[in-house]
């Protein structure tokens, strides 16, 4: 049973609790045991033998499960709030947090959106920063001054960590290569290892797993590469990459088996010798994802990320499901451990998970669903993809060769649709009629919120969109932001850094936002709704960009009117935290 707000313009609050849409399964903030737990894009996972650590909440949060009851609960960071603090447990804050590394008593966190490495105190659950700055560059030094692109992985041994750093974008996607570096946690130094065998690749290190004698560097190419750890000498394991079947690595994990195991974009766990190079795919079938209990092949996942294993049970992120599997490395059965997916048995045409339902031409309904836009008949109907490959990257491009990462709101004018593209920090263009993607504003990789036209104007995570044919406005981290669409000009027109997370009203930048999300406009006004988790309603006038607030309802995401009332939804349900389209 799902909470929905009807707010008059005149001022008058009503409220209907009805279920509209959607499956009791899929993303959510919930703390419980087992299937009571939700999750919302777990990436990675670590664990103790005692408990498992997961970076979830899109990388706002690190979570903590204990094995052997399931019970799952925050442990540092938001569910709902991103940004950069250290501090103990919910007062700290991650942008992006991705790859999961222990030693007992620290875990290592690579917090891709802040550019950093942080630690967290296991038994405090304190965090802190131990290396990189503002800058998203790469810079070797003193551990005080280095700088990293944008860590995505983390493995230590001894005195060193190591860390898979992010490349750097262009309009046209990766521009240049990612880098291996080594943090010197005893001399307090940053390096960069320079790995002989992908001279003249453009790659990206995006997965890391050590076995004590090599360290293992999936690429986001399929190639898979081992350095010895005593010599730095590098071999090349296997290349995953076929000519029919192109391979991502989501996480790695290696025991004293002989073998290195992998989870595929594929929707598949790999097992691949070490010494050979020959790999076999153990759960799941090649591209069909689902969220299917069993054993083997029969088994479903859709986009498994990090994995962990105790030498027993193999431990993964079923990041597109939003859930924990485990898998019995002796059975080859795979269950689920915490959390509730989706089944495509359960009446979806879509075998992704929706994002955003934002904008029609009352032929169509264009929605965002796991790196894709598609497109519904209103009259009924199946799905079909508008553009994008599923695969996470920022490639422009035909629609089969385009990608995105983390798309959100759609905003139409009938001939193109406008996608905010929040992980990737741009704005999407895509043609109706041939599904042709370019990127309008914003530039892929590149993190602060910067006045300009097109790549020169930097984005902070643009999350929803509304637009008047001549202006497309965004919310965008704590601010208010508008793009011509004739030029690309990107220009902030109210709100701004808000150290003190209150809301001020004010007119244009002297207003202050906790956290923009929904935003709707009427031609005269603009309504946002600030801050999810306050669900207060704010209107800012297009003429002054004078701001004020309206009310303050609760939990809201979303907000859309009639010309009479607005209408105030959220992912939130009521008691449960379960994910469904409301009304």
């Amino acid at each position: 049973m799902l909470c929905c707000f009807a707010l008059d313009l005149f001022g008058q609050q009503t409220f209907e609790v009805r279920h509209f849409a959607g499956s009791p399964g899929g993303l959510g903030s919930a703390d419980g045991v087992g299937p009571a737990a939700r999750f919302r894009y777990p990436s990675d996972i670590w664990g103790d033998g005692t408990y498992l650590y997961v970076s979830d909440q899109s990388g706002y949060a690190i979570r903590r499960v204990t094995i052997a009851t399931a019970e799952v609960r925050l442990i540092a960071g938001s569910s709902s709030e991103d940004g950069y603090q250290d501090g103990i447990g919910a007062a700290a804050r991650f942008r992006s947090a991705r790859g999961l590394w222990g030693d007992g008593v620290y875990l290592y966190i690579a917090d891709r959106g802040n550019f950093r490495v942080r630690r967290m105190t296991i038994t405090t659950a304190e965090v802190v920063t131990i290396a990189g700055q503002t800058s998203p560059t790469a810079a070797d030094g003193p551990i005080s001054e280095a700088t990293f692109r944008g860590p995505l992985d983390v493995w230590g041994n001894d005195r060193f960590l190591y860390v898979a750093d992010d490349g750097t974008y262009g309009l046209r996607g990766l521009a240049g290569p990612g880098a291996l570096r080594k943090i010197d946690l005893v001399a307090n130094t940053v390096t960069t290892i320079t790995v002989p065998v992908l001279t003249g690749r453009n790659s990206v290190p995006g997965g890391l797993w050590g076995d004590g004698r090599e360290l293992f560097i999936a690429y986001d190419q399929g190639l898979l590469v081992a350095m010895d750890l005593a010599t730095n000498a590098f071999r090349v394991v296997t290349n995953l990459t076929t000519p029919d079947l192109s391979r991502i690595v989501g996480g790695l994990w290696s025991g004293t088996d002989g073998f290195l195991y992998a989870a595929s974009s594929t929707a598949e766990i790999l097992r691949i010798d070490k010494s050979t190079g020959k790999v076999r795919s153990i759960l799941g079938t090649a591209n069909s994802q689902d969220w299917t209990d069993g054993t083997g092949s029969q088994a479903r996942l859709r986009n498994p990320a990090g994995i962990w294993s105790d030498g027993d049970h193999l431990y993964i992120c079923d990041y597109g499901n939003h859930v924990i599997r485990i898998a019995d490395f002796r059975t080859s059965v795979l269950t689920t451990f915490a959390g509730v997916g989706l089944r495509v048995a359960d009446g979806a045409d879509v075998q992704d998970l929706l994002a955003g339902v934002s904008w029609s031409d009352e032929m169509y309904l264009y929605f965002s669903a796991s790196n894709r836009i598609y497109k519904i008949p209103i009259a009924g109907g199946s799905a079909s993809v508008v553009a994008g490959t599923g695969i996470t990257g920022s490639r422009d491009g035909a629609p089969d060769v385009a990608q995105f990462n983390n798309p959100q709101a759609i905003w139409g004018d009938g001939g193109y649709l406008y996608v905010s593209d929040k992980t990737n920090r741009t704005i999407r263009r895509v043609e109706i009629q041939t599904g042709e993607v370019t990127t309008l504003a914003g530039s892929p990789g590149t993190v602060g919120q910067v006045d300009g036209v097109g790549p020169d104007a930097g984005l902070g995570g643009p999350e929803d969109l509304w637009g008047d044919g001549t202006y497309l406005y965004m919310t965008d981290v704590a601010s208010i932001r508008r793009l011509t669409l004739a030029t690309g000009e990107v220009e902030t027109i109210a709100g701004g850094p808000n150290p003190t997370a209150l809301s001020i009203d004010g007119i244009g930048l002297s207003a202050r936002f906790v956290g923009p999300r929904g935003i709707w406009g009427d031609g005269a006004y603009l309504y946002i709704v600030d801050s999810p988790a306050n669900g207060r309603i704010r209107r800012m006038s297009l003429d002054t960009y004078d701001v004020i607030t309206l009310a303050q309802v609760g939990y809201a995401n979303d907000v859309w009117g009639d010309g009479v009332n607005l209408y105030l939804t959220s992912r939130q349900a009521v008691g449960s935290g379960q994910h469904a389209l409301r009304r």
